[in-house]
């Protein structure tokens, strides 16, 4: 998240500075988070590792875009300097490169405003959490291999994943480290499978992703001037129409970095046939900072990506204010009393006395791959309080919407 703060927030406030100068800026952006050369290179290992399936190219703690400053001078392009942040950092493995440009003697050339590939993620993963039972690994349906990072609370040496017999998971051997003690929580596998499901089962809580390095690939990028943010697929061997794309987000500060009462949103992407792309109209959404979990689900192949984005610009007189969090006034009366769910919704209503009676009330309940799994439409009762009937629902975590009289409040739930 605060990659894409700095990105969009805080960089643009200083670039644009009239005092900006960003010629004098020579920028070493450093892609090797797995070619460290200190006795923290497993610890950058690990963090650039779960930085990857995100950010792209990064050294470990900063991905390559972000280090890429309009106008300023870019010694090396992405992929090119394979050292990781604490390299970089100790100075020694590139005062060769700093040294001439002190002495005023640049051997390289110089890039100036690239822009290339800045803010777009790429996903060739799916993700799954263990917990949520409606989550099904696939593989794409002209691949039977696929490479398997799954992250988990026990260590390697207790945690066990199984699959069925006709599926092989061939678990790569990690080196465990006591200065790299996140690596010892993270197994990878090998899967092998001429079936397209692929069943897990463990003695512990996961998350797992799925990567097919040769199959389809789900680009995103947020266009702030368009208000859109847009997905594009490359090597689909079918018709992309076919796919249904939705995401997740959660507000989760203004752009100041004041939180915010938790709003979360289940949105649908719209397809585009000229150019076969899906769109997100941002255009009403508030200023602030979001995160986004976008999901697609193709009848050949299902992807995901985690990222975020920010809406609005920070200014020097919205700095110079006193920001306070306002209230959502389209708030609905609805107020779910259970979190952790059996078989039913609890509600009550706020302001009973006031609500027309005659209205309908909407509750939706959506998985957080953002599918409609129930809805319920039922007549306000000369109750103050209902319950919902969510039995049917597969043990997870769930996206509440609850609307009434247009008004619409959104709660998060796990199923038991």
């Amino acid at each position: 998240s605060t990659t894409y703060y700095c990105r969009d927030v805080v960089r643009p406030y200083f670039d644009n500075h009239p005092n900006n100068e960003p010629n004098k800026f020579y920028i070493i952006g450093a892609s090797g988070f797995n070619n460290g050369h200190t006795f923290l290179a497993p610890v950058m290992l690990t963090t650039g590792t779960l930085i990857y399936p995100v950010e792209g190219a990064n050294d470990g703690i900063a991905p390559y875009y972000s280090t890429l400053r309009p106008n300023g001078n870019h010694l090396f392009n992405e992929n090119e300097l394979k050292l990781d942040h604490i390299d970089v950092g100790l100075g020694q493995y590139v005062w060769n490169y700093i040294k001439p440009i002190l002495a005023n003697n640049r051997s390289r050339t110089t890039f100036k405003q690239l822009q290339r590939n800045e803010g777009i993620v790429t996903s060739d993963y799916q993700i799954v959490h263990s917990e949520n039972e409606y989550d099904q690994l696939t593989l794409d349906s002209h691949s039977s291999r696929g490479k398997l990072t799954v992250f988990h609370p026990v260590e390697n040496s207790f945690f066990n994943l199984t699959s069925s017999a006709d599926i092989s998971l061939n678990k790569k051997v990690r080196s465990s480290s006591r200065q790299n003690r996140l690596s010892n929580h993270i197994s990878s596998y090998d899967i092998t499978s001429k079936e397209k499901a692929i069943p897990l089962s463990s003695n512990s809580k996961y998350v797992a992703y799925l990567h097919q390095p040769n199959g389809v690939k789900m680009m995103y990028r947020q266009e702030k001037k368009n208000h859109h943010i847009r997905i594009n697929f490359n090597k689909i061997k079918s018709k992309i129409k076919a796919t249904e794309v939705t995401a997740v987000i959660s507000k989760i500060s203004d752009l100041i970095g004041n939180k915010v009462a938790d709003e979360t949103y289940v949105k649908s992407f719209v397809f585009n046939e000229k150019n076969e792309t899906f769109i997100l109209d941002t255009s009403d959404f508030e200023d602030g900072t979001y995160s986004i979990y976008v999901s697609a689900n193709h009848p050949d192949f299902k992807r995901s990506l985690i990222s975020g984005f920010t809406i609005g610009t920070l200014t020097k007189s919205l700095l110079n204010s006193s920001i306070k969090v306002k209230p959502t006034s389209n708030q609905s009366p609805l107020a779910l009393r259970n979190t952790l769910v059996d078989s039913h919704l609890n509600f009550s209503l706020n302001n009973f006395n006031e609500i027309n009676s005659a209205k309908k009330y909407t509750i939706s309940v959506f998985n957080l791959n953002g599918q409609k799994v129930i809805e319920r439409k039922q007549q306000i009762q000369n109750s103050r309080n209902f319950r919902v009937n969510v039995e049917e629902l597969k043990s997870g975590l769930y996206i509440v919407k609850a609307n009434l009289n247009g008004k619409t409040n959104t709660f998060k739930i796990v199923k038991n």
